[in-house]
């Protein structure tokens, strides 16, 4: 009857010494999985790192095609003006030939 208590203990302690390793195996396991995660997360950090340079490379890029481009469209514009003045100009003289023909040849 003594050993009774005693086994009734020591099977509880198995039992709770069986718990604490199936635990920290099962910690252990996930400690791991973890450490893969994290590191699986830091490649994929710096791939976006690296996707990253490229789009600013890219956005960069484009700021100055498009600084390139504005002042083209600048250049179209001005020259767009001049020729509207011109073919003013030439409206112009057009009207003044037709009045000198009219009084020349009236």
């Amino acid at each position: 009857m003594l050993l009774s208590p005693f086994l009734a203990f020591f099977n509880k302690f198995t039992e709770y010494i069986t718990s604490i390793y199936r635990t920290l195996k099962t910690l252990n396991i996930n400690e791991d999985r973890i450490i893969e995660l994290l590191s699986e997360s830091l490649q994929k950090q710096d791939e976006m790192v690296s996707e990253l340079s490229g789009i600013r490379k890219e956005v960069e890029y484009i700021k100055e095609q498009q600084a390139k481009s504005n002042l083209e469209v600048k250049e179209v514009r001005l020259s767009v003006m001049k020729l509207a003045e011109y073919i003013e100009r030439l409206l112009k003289f057009e009207e003044k030939i037709e009045a000198l023909e009219k009084a020349v040849f009236k």
